[in-house]
């Protein structure tokens, strides 16, 4: 976390807004570790079907990609350009969406539409929608192929994606506090989690 652990003040008395700042993001570290923990348990159990030979549920767009382009999702995003790219929403992981904008738009307008008037800076809850706030998300490693979609071709037969899996927002820093966190946070699956985390969990952590 790019942050000063040991803020000092700049005068004999006087702090800066600076200053004042750093203490407020010290204070926030505790929660903001919690929950980017219990983010991390969140996307192990959303993808823990996979490691029990089942596919993980996920929108059909990049199922179209494949059939139009005859190919797979290379390993990064930059070698599957243009192609889809798979994001696990924190609050309704049970089913993958990708980076299509009606895929992505369409989720937000049915489930988040009141997001930008009741979201708050994590650290000194400034509504966001006074300010460019920074999302935190995340960046999820796969270490493991992905099934997200049955080949009826072959029995037990799956279409897998490899490469990085985007997390979508699950807080908010105003401009004043978005360097508390180094972002997008860098997770990794599968760690062989196995404490039982719900979504709803990740927002009570702190």
């Amino acid at each position: 976390m790019s942050i000063n652990p040991n803020p000092e003040p700049t005068g004999d008395l006087d702090w800066s807004e600076e200053d004042l700042s750093r203490l407020e993001m010290i204070s926030a570290i505790p929660g903001i570790a919690k929950i980017v923990g219990g983010l991390a348990q969140v996307v192990e159990n959303a993808l823990s079907p996979a490691l029990r030979g089942r596919r993980v549920q996920s929108c059909l767009h990049i199922m179209d990609e494949i059939n139009t382009r005859a190919f797979m999702p290379m390993d990064t995003v930059e070698d599957a350009e243009p192609g889809r790219r798979p994001l696990l929403c924190p609050r309704h992981p049970e089913r993958l969406l990708c980076n299509k904008p009606d895929c992505f738009y369409m989720h937000y307008l049915a489930h988040h539409s009141d997001e930008p008037d009741v979201a708050v800076c994590f650290v000194c809850s400034t509504p966001v929608a006074d300010l460019e706030f920074e999302g935190v998300t995340a960046e999820v490693q796969l270490h493991r192929q992905l099934p997200f979609y049955d080949d009826h071709r072959h029995v037990d037969a799956f279409w897998t994606y490899r490469g990085t899996l985007g997390v979508l927002p699950v807080a908010y820093l105003c401009p004043r506090h978005d360097r508390l966190i180094d972002l997008p946070v860098q997770l990794a699956w599968p760690t062989g989690g196995t404490d039982d985390v719900q979504p709803e969990d990740v927002y009570r952590l702190a």
